[in-house]
């Protein structure tokens, strides 16, 4: 005797719960799907700006290099005590700051 034919949805209950839970675990699956697209469309976006940062290494260290120097040289001029010469190294520190945000903020 099948056992199976006197017991439909064997192993699940009845076939209308059996296509209700497959149709829940399909909905899951389609929102799971979507999760996962999303995030690597934002995985992909993050990818191609570190690769575009990574190309201009050189260029940001360049842009640092100019910035630490600016901020030396206010050091050395705030431990002078020259008010004149402060302001003017605090204004290169200012432009160092701005040429750097201006360049790779408008990139």
């Amino acid at each position: 005797m099948d056992v199976t034919a006197a017991r439909p949805g064997v192993g699940g209950g009845s076939p209308t719960r059996c296509a209700k839970r497959d149709a829940a675990a399909e909905a899951e699956r389609q929102r799971m799907t979507a999760e996962l697209e999303a995030a690597l469309v934002v995985a992909s976006g993050f990818a191609d700006a570190m690769a575009t940062h990574v190309a201009r290494l050189a260029e940001i260290d360049s842009e640092l290099c100019t910035m630490h120097d600016a901020i030396g040289k206010l050091a050395q001029a705030a431990r002078s005590g020259d008010e004149g010469a402060m302001k003017a190294a605090a204004g290169d520190v200012r432009k160092a700051c701005k040429a750097c945000h201006d360049d790779f903020h408008a990139k």
